[in-house]
């Protein structure tokens, strides 16, 4: 199974697994359509959920509107999780959260908070300095993470999750609960 960085390093792996799971299979263009992403990045997606083990393409031949990419078992066991994540998503108003690099495996590594930088760091394996930044300053600015900064010595900057990150967190352990 996929690590949870895994699943989130391309932009349309999770909505195209729940995507996947609602429709019991899709064609290309029903995916891109569906998730409003080019045909080439459903593609490149695809192929990485292929080599995650967790989507295949449809054995054999078939009526033309039959599904060309269907789920893995191991693809279903992540559907009701990714469904899940992507329905808070959108109660949140925020649907596109999700489909940043390191966006969610850092509100995840932050956990509960609040949480040093260099703690979340350490807990995503891979990550660069300015990737890291960056996912941490998109979630301040969704209003999903809160940053405070502690004056004494040394200076920290604190990260805890907002209440609408704890409402993200749930569905993120089970995520990363079913990739483990």
């Amino acid at each position: 199974m996929p690590a949870l960085e895994d699943l989130f390093h391309h932009r349309w792996s999770v909505p195209t697994l729940a995507l996947l799971a609602g429709e019991r299979g899709a064609r290309l263009v029903r995916l891109s359509r569906a998730l409003g992403a080019s045909p080439g990045a459903c593609r490149t997606t695809l192929d990485a959920l292929i080599g995650m083990g967790l989507v295949v393409r449809n054995p054999g031949y078939g009526h033309p509107l039959r599904p060309e990419y269907i789920l893995t078992p191991a693809g279903e066991a992540l559907t009701g999780p990714a469904s899940t994540f992507e329905r808070a998503a959108e109660r949140l108003g925020r649907p596109e959260i999700g489909r940043r690099k390191w966006v969610m495996p850092a509100l995840h590594a932050i956990g509960e908070g609040p949480e040093r930088y260099t703690d979340v760091r350490a807990r995503l394996p891979g990550v660069t300095d300015r990737a890291l930044s960056g996912a941490l300053a998109h979630l301040e600015a969704a209003s999903l993470v809160t940053r405070r900064v502690v004056t004494d010595r040394p200076v920290r900057t604190l990260y805890a999750p907002s209440g609408a990150g704890r409402s993200l967190q749930e569905p993120l352990r089970e995520l990363a609960a079913a990739c483990a």
